[in-house]
């Protein structure tokens, strides 16, 4: 029984029993009738706030995706995760926590989903479900030396790359040579270690590389796209995907998703 019927049901029963103690005239009707009267208030107040959760995992540290801004987590992937919920009439609650936690909160049940520039890799698709596409994927460059301006430029260098960004790692493995690839938390991390001269170059989504480096005096270069795009992640057996599939069709569909990405300048 929904939240609905319920309610319309106990609203029956409370017609019913007005009715009861009129006819009856029973001696304590009055003090009876204000008690019930509080218990339905009650019960229609719950009803009325029960939406259910959506709860999402993100990574708060990855704009102009997500990222905190002036105490409030915001970006293209929180506003989209929204507009989803929206759609599937459902309150949405963010719960963040590092890229690498994602998966696993995902696979426990912590969190219904998560959105934070996932991609879908074979051995991922293995285990968990995945959303259609909603944004293409292009990977870019952060660097500093003037001697880095090209992809082949990275070979024998020390290149920076988020724990858990597949699709980054696996772009650095298949187009540099004897590249020494350093693992680190978040973006924050890595824009930090390029420049304190740790790294050589950070490879990181092509939007992400423009934000830091409009924002750091960094240099960036578009590297390429890839063939996969982000995509929502949830569990396998998840009842969510069609309707958020569907969600994601008629927000793309009525522009609302383009109406993003060119706020976020994607």
């Amino acid at each position: 029984m929904t939240s609905e019927s319920s309610f319309y049901t106990f609203s029956t029963i409370l017609t019913s029993y007005h009715a009861w103690l009129f006819i009856n005239n029973m001696k304590y009707s009055t003090v009876i009738a204000k008690c019930f009267l509080c218990c339905f208030l009650v019960f229609k107040s719950v009803f009325a706030l029960g939406v259910e959760e959506l709860r999402i995992g993100t990574e708060g540290m990855y704009p102009p995706f997500e990222f905190y801004k002036n105490g409030e987590i915001t970006g293209f992937d929180i506003e989209l995760a929204k507009l989803i919920a929206q759609q599937l009439e459902m309150k949405c609650v963010f719960v963040d926590m590092a890229f690498s936690s994602l998966f696993p909160a995902v696979n426990v049940g912590k969190i219904d989903m998560a959105i934070a520039t996932i991609t879908a890799s074979a051995a991922k698709r293995k285990n968990f479900a995945f959303s259609d596409s909603y944004h293409k994927d292009e990977i870019g460059m952060l660097y500093i030396s003037d001697k880095i301006s090209k992809k082949e430029d990275l070979s024998g260098k020390i290149i920076g790359v988020q724990f858990g960004s597949t699709a980054n790692v696996a772009w650095v493995n298949e187009n540099c040579k004897d590249t020494k690839i350093i693992y680190m938390d978040n973006s924050n991390m890595l824009v930090e270690a390029l420049q304190a001269k740790r790294l050589d170059a950070v490879i990181v989504d092509a939007p992400q590389a423009k934000y830091f480096a409009k924002n750091n005096k960094l240099k960036w270069k578009l590297l390429g796209t890839l063939s996969d795009g982000y995509r929502i992640v949830m569990k396998k057996d998840s009842k969510l995907l069609p309707r958020v599939n569907d969600a994601l069709k008629t927000l793309i569909s009525s522009g609302a998703v383009d109406k993003l990405k060119k706020k976020w300048e994607l």
